[in-house]
């Protein structure tokens, strides 16, 4: 457990207990109070004190995963998830229901991030360790003692470099309360999990630094180069830093961002709005929000498919449709949806609302360019089973934007499909497949599809002596595009 009295490394000789600052003095400090603005969401319903590090769940940002009991051996100390109320612009304004468990997570501190493969990765304090956590997995997976890479104990902030800034998805690491910053190198091993590399001691940062976030690009204040928000507990304080040609705080940069907090801990940044958020631990409890930060570049894209008919016939045709919205924070470019045709069934038609689609295969892909924020797209596919049995069919959405809701970007449809019916070919040289039942009969039907309102003609009875069975009109060339089907007449 960290000390109940804390030096405030800002002043000479001051001394203050943990706890011991008033939350109502809280304050975003001048100048950035001139575009970022606070606010206390409070204690996480029946979350453990103290409150340890904090990150959104992966893939899907309505729930938060955080530390509680922090610091304790493994009887104790445990990563919970709390789902989270977001107001009509998205912004986080409270808790939905009560913090469950969702892993054990000895010692854990101010670090909790997410790293390669999916893998959430741990701070653990003071016992010198970093904690691996799969996904899926309700236990700390793997455990990796940090005094062989002669790392000061004991790290208690963690994260990763995010794209667009220099080291780009290596691991930093920041030991409390000597403040000592570190760069470390990972290689998979095998299991799912990691092996720690190297390290390699990169600063020294004041305040008693934890939890700490890269500043979104564009964000008020901090358009001229890049920067980073560090927790600092001991300070009781979050102090920003400028970023050096490689991605490292510079000490000397320092500028006090926010005072007046019970114990900084945790941070993370709220990948759907760009917020701020970070946990206090001990005195205070709580989690904070601050509004004011780019929204990361990240575009939210929600796939749905429904289908004409749950119930249908071989033959007859079956409409799917997709649609595709975008809730942000950014447009979506490059946006390509891919529909993995069931097999057993020929394509009629596929109409997008915008761009082009291919099919190669039983892939169809379309490529629809950019969907604005708040805009959507749609896509027609017509296709006519050509046996009996489940029609599945699966699509799924991409873009060049990270996705942070990645649960709705996949959308299956189901649909029955029984014997008889009719069966459908669309070739200007009629190869029309029926794939009925040995011994039935069926009437060849056609019609010219492009002429508006044409009626089906009878072409010929034939008794099916194979499955399927291909039917050929010779004379299907003097037509345009002519459209057959087999109607099942009976014995």
């Amino acid at each position: 457990m960290k000390p109940k009295w804390s030096a405030l490394l800002f002043g000479v000789g001051l001394v203050l207990p943990v706890g011991g600052i008033a939350w109502a003095q809280a304050v975003v400090q001048a100048p950035f109070d001139q575009d970022y603005t606070l606010h206390d969401l409070g204690q996480v319903p029946g979350l453990p004190p103290k409150y340890g590090g904090l990150t959104f769940l992966l893939g899907d940002p309505e729930f938060l995963i955080i530390g509680g009991v922090a610091n304790q051996d493994q009887d104790q100390g445990r990563l919970y998830s709390v789902g989270v109320v977001r107001d009509a612009d998205r912004h986080v304004i409270g808790f939905a229901g009560e913090a469950v468990f969702f892993a054990d997570a000895a010692y854990n501190d101010g670090g909790v991030a997410y790293g390669p493969a999916g893998v959430l990765f741990l701070a653990r304090w003071p016992v010198n360790e970093l904690g691996q956590v799969k996904p899926g997995s309700s236990t700390t997976d793997k455990v990796i003692g940090l005094s062989p890479f002669q790392i000061a104990s004991s790290p208690g902030g963690l994260g990763f470099v995010p794209e667009g800034y220099p080291g780009a998805g290596s691991l930093k690491m920041v030991s409390w309360p000597g403040g000592q910053f570190y760069t470390a190198g990972l290689q998979p091993d095998g299991a799912g999990t990691f092996d720690l590399t190297e390290a390699r001691f990169e600063t020294q940062l004041p305040g008693g630094p934890e939890g700490f976030v890269y500043v979104p690009p564009g964000s008020p204040q901090f358009s001229d180069g890049q920067f980073m928000l560090v927790s600092e507990y001991s300070a009781n304080a979050i102090g920003a830093y400028r970023l050096d040609g490689a991605g490292i705080p510079i000490p000397a940069s320092r500028q006090t961002f926010l005072t007046g907090l019970n114990g900084a801990e945790g941070a993370a940044l709220d990948p759907l709005t760009g917020d701020y958020l970070f946990s206090t631990f001990g005195g205070g409890d709580k989690v904070v929000v601050v509004r004011g930060l780019a929204p990361a570049p990240a575009a939210d894209l929600g796939l749905t498919k429904t289908v004409s008919a749950n119930e249908l016939s071989v033959g007859q045709e079956i409409t799917y449709t997709l649609a595709l919205t975008n809730r942000g924070p950014h447009a979506a470019t490059e946006v390509t949806v891919t529909d993995s045709l069931p097999p057993g069934v020929n394509v009629v038609s596929i109409a997008p609302s915008q761009g082009i689609c291919q099919r190669q295969g039983d892939l169809v892909t379309c490529q629809l360019g950019t969907v604005a924020k708040n805009a959507g797209a749609t896509i027609a596919l017509v296709v006519v089973p050509l046996q009996a049995g489940t029609l599945t069919n699966t699509a799924s959405v991409r873009a060049v934007e990270p996705d942070p809701v990645a649960a709705n970007d996949t959308a299956t449809a189901i649909s029955m499909v029984a014997p008889g019916g009719a069966t459908l070919g669309i070739d200007m040289y009629a190869g029309l497949t029926i794939a009925g039942e040995v011994g039935r009969t069926y009437r060849v039907e056609s019609k010219d599809e492009l002429t508006p309102g044409a009626s089906w003609v009878a072409l010929t009875n034939l008794v099916l002596t194979q499955t399927p069975y291909l039917w050929i009109d010779v004379s299907s060339a003097s037509v345009p595009r002519r459209v057959y089907r087999a109607v099942d007449i009976g014995p």
